[in-house]
């Protein structure tokens, strides 16, 4: 999550203000005043960058990346050991999904293998009785061997809102309507090509880049933080969906198994000079991987979704306002080997 991550603190930025904004006219009897989206919009903009802005211009993206690191110490599974299959490009036909949530195959006394070797994609019969934690092991193992790969790679990366909806505001309709209608002019999908070569690559923005998510770690996410999993047999690949166990967290708290497998929005990264966030409850109900791999164990697509309902509050002096939002932020990456 890069672009359109600091996208969604820019709109948690402009609900907030706008929420500030409406208290502060209550508190000086001034509700009736008809310019909310002109004062709304230029709040936001005058604390990114100091100057004025038209309502229905787009407010600028902050700078500083909203994604975190997760946790180096934590260990990665290692991958299960599987026979080697020398098989071709996936071909077009797709088996049944098969769904599992049986326990975790029992460790060996092999020395475990480094995160950028994947196993082998398995065969038709290794796929059909595979568990919950063998799958996910296998996506560790691709993912990180991807993120590894150190020659030319054209990748096409795209990330868009799925939806946005802001659910509650102080100030009631109106204030929501202008904040949406606010948020409507800003949301836009972000569709760029990256070229990576020793396994980095700049966005338009000039920001460093490595590939597949997380950005700024390797994958480790454990089956303990995966509530689904479904692996199939795609040609000579395999395609696997993970579905994540839902987490809420609270301002400045981290959500383990999103941090592990995709990211996180970091609302500390939320900068506006004018207002304070005191308070950010995140849930991410249910985070989704899709992935498809090749016979040789690298992701040729990762699309991944994220859901987010934002329970915030933010102050500006001593006026303070509320609100809840909702979104899903989409992000694909398309991988031209």
């Amino acid at each position: 999550m890069n672009k359109t991550t600091k996208l969604f603190l820019e709109i948690i930025g402009i609900v907030l203000v706008a929420a500030i904004f409406v208290s502060y006219l209550a508190i000086h009897g001034m509700n009736n005043k008809p310019n909310y989206a002109q004062k709304i919009a230029e709040s936001v903009y005058n604390a990114n960058n100091g100057g004025v802005v038209q309502a229905t211009q787009q407010a600028p993206i902050a700078a500083d990346p909203a994604v975190n690191v997760p946790d180096p110490n934590v260990v990665t599974v290692p991958a299960a050991t599987v026979p080697a299959v020398t098989a071709a490009q996936p071909a077009a036909t797709t088996a049944a999904a098969v769904q599992t949530t049986a326990a975790a195959a029992q460790p060996t006394n092999a020395p475990a293998p480094e995160q950028t070797v994947a196993p082998d994609v398995p065969t038709t019969a290794d796929v059909t009785s595979m568990n919950k934690a063998q799958i996910v092991q296998l996506l560790a193992s691709a993912v990180n061997k991807t993120k590894g790969f150190k020659g030319n790679l054209t990748v096409q990366h795209t990330e868009a809102f799925d939806k946005i909806n802001i659910a509650e505001i102080t100030g009631g309709s109106i204030v929501k309507s202008v904040a949406n209608s606010l948020i409507s002019s800003v949301v836009k999908p972000s569709d760029e090509t990256l070229s990576f070569y020793d396994g980095k690559a700049y966005n338009g923005e000039g920001e460093a880049m490595s590939i597949l998510l997380p950005q700024n770690g390797s994958f480790t996410l454990t089956d303990a933080g995966v509530a689904n999993a479904t692996i199939q047999r795609s040609g000579d690949g395999v395609i696997v969906d993970l579905t994540l166990v839902s987490e809420t967290v609270g301002l400045n708290d981290t959500p383990a198994n999103n941090a592990a497998g995709i990211g996180y929005l970091n609302v500390g990264a939320l900068d506006l000079s004018m207002l304070t966030v005191t308070k950010a409850d995140i849930t991410y109900p249910g985070s989704k991987i899709h992935a498809e791999i090749n016979a040789d164990g690298y992701v040729t697509k990762a699309v991944y979704t994220i859901e987010l309902h934002i329970d915030g509050g933010g102050k500006a002096g001593p006026i303070n306002g509320t609100a809840v939002i909702d979104g899903a932020e989409v992000e694909t990456w398309i991988l031209n080997w």
